[in-house]
């Protein structure tokens, strides 16, 4: 029974509940026993394959990797933004003028923002946990369902497992099952849009230039990344 005991059980093993484990574990090493329960295969996530998305992390997002101990580990797949122009403007127009510009480097001091694939942060943070004797990785596994009182929380899983815990942390994405087995309301509306996110290779250096076009239906934005490739 201790064996599926825990003092933290972390639903969803992306950013946030990696990042979270790693932080705790770091933090207080020994003292929290935590599981991420995620549904995901291992392999699949060290695999790290590009799914055409990729995360601009600020400054701030930059600090807490570095105090994580994880930047080094993803410093030279990053690319760093020296440039932003902003355009705001009719689609008919066919030459937009730059609204506003910033030279984050002398604007800022550093680059304020960074651009690096999803698969490549996942793969670094889960790589990270891995390591850690302070934290089991329950996969492919998926919470299905939960029972919450004064002494803490029990995750019944989808493979009928049961697992004890002090703190439940739901990090399981927008559409959060546990968000919603614990009874949280939200209030969202839907916008009637749709996101389309690709990867196109530059003739020429992009410098780590970033534009970001405003449009009456939405943004258009290419950000650069590594290999002279924007997203």
């Amino acid at each position: 029974m201790d064996e599926d005991r825990f003092d933290v059980i972390i639903g969803g093993g992306s950013f946030v509940g990696l990042a979270v484990a790693l932080g705790l574990a770091k933090s207080a090493p020994g003292l929290f026993r935590i599981a991420i329960v995620e549904q995901m295969p291992a392999v699949t996530v060290k695999e790290g394959q590009f799914d055409g998305r990729s995360v601009a992390l600020t400054l701030a997002a930059r600090q807490m990797l570095e105090a994580l101990g994880l930047w080094d580990r993803i410093a030279h797949e990053v690319q760093p933004v020296s440039w932003i122009d902003i355009t705001d403007s009719e689609l008919e127009i066919p030459i937009r003028s730059v609204l506003l510009s910033f030279d984050e480097e002398k604007d800022a001091g550093a680059p304020s923002t960074y651009i690096l694939e999803n698969a490549l942060l996942r793969r670094a943070l889960y790589e990270a946990v891995e390591t850690l004797d302070d934290v089991q990785l329950v996969s492919p596994a998926a919470i299905k369902a939960i029972a919450l009182d004064e002494a803490g929380a029990r995750a019944t899983l989808n493979d009928g497992r049961t697992l004890e815990g002090r703190l439940l942390v739901a990090a399981d994405g927008q559409r959060s099952a546990l968000r919603k087995m614990a009874g949280f309301k939200i209030v969202e509306w839907k916008s009637s849009q749709a996101a389309i996110t690709g990867t196109l290779c530059h003739e020429l250096p992009h410098n780590g230039r970033a534009v970001q076009h405003f449009l009456p239906s939405g943004p258009f934005a290419i950000l650069p990344m590594t290999g002279n490739r924007s997203s």
